[in-house]
């Protein structure tokens, strides 16, 4: 979240990361290792700019005492969004850098839909869902695609 609630305070925008750590988290030994390999997030950023499966941006957590994958809530608002929307008959994924904590995970999960259904495709009901992504192949335009 942008804004952190301590002891009751409101601390403005003290969620927004100025610092990324860049391990596999396989390779984690110690503090040591994570302190060894933490970058300045802008700079970071600016030189790896190419986005990967973020139709929301949702993260997933591992509920292990209900044994399923886990969304952080509809609520969860992100720093970077993607902008759904059809464009020729495809649809184009925009990620917006300018308005951070401007969309829920809903709102944006919403708009994806919205797309999907605008297509004739039918859209998961919600993130638990199973949905192929195989299913956007030739749909989505060519600056929303990633090759990797």
């Amino acid at each position: 979240m942008r804004d952190a609630l301590v002891d009751g305070n409101i601390i403005p925008e003290s969620g927004i990361p100025d610092f990324i750590a860049i391990i596999d988290p396989d390779d984690v030994r110690n503090a040591n290792d994570l302190f060894d390999n933490i970058q300045n997030i802008r700079t970071y950023a600016r030189n790896h700019n190419e986005m990967r499966a973020g139709y929301i941006a949702q993260y997933f957590r591992w509920s292990g005492k209900d044994s399923f994958w886990k969304t952080e809530s509809w609520s969860r608002v992100f720093a970077v969004w993607i902008q759904w929307s059809v464009v020729n008959g495809r649809i184009k994924g925009q990620p917006i850098f300018d308005r951070p904590f401007a969309r829920t995970a809903r709102e944006v999960f919403q708009t994806f839909c919205d797309c999907l259904n605008d297509l004739g495709i039918t859209a998961p009901a919600d993130l638990d869902t199973n949905f192929d992504s195989e299913t956007l192949r030739g749909y989505l335009t060519d600056d929303t695609e990633s090759v990797g």
